[in-house]
């Protein structure tokens, strides 16, 4: 999907875009997705990168003991980024 926002392409929404975004929707809206943080948990923050981009979770451990995401994160990398150690990327991906 993020193809479709690209400049200088053309707006082409097919078949597979309309399947990627009805499961983009079904899983937001299932409850375990999103919640509210429980202040007194201990947080985690978990990163994922490679040369072509980076994203970010903060999670609080909930009654469950199981992680609940808060917010989620992420984007491609741009320019000499491309070029960062992977713990310069890590590191990118918590700002």
């Amino acid at each position: 999907m993020y193809r479709l926002i690209k400049k200088d392409v053309p707006f082409v929404y097919d078949q597979c875009f309309e399947k990627a975004f009805v499961r983009l929707k079904q899983s937001l809206m299932e409850s375990h997705v999103l919640q509210f943080p429980h202040m007194d948990k201990t947080f985690v923050l978990e990163t994922d990168t490679t040369n072509d981009g980076l994203g970010a979770v903060l999670a609080p451990e909930g009654a469950d003991m199981k992680l609940h995401p808060i917010p989620y994160t992420s984007r491609t990398t741009q320019g000499a980024e491309t070029n960062y150690a992977s713990s310069e990327l890590e590191a990118l991906a918590v700002f």
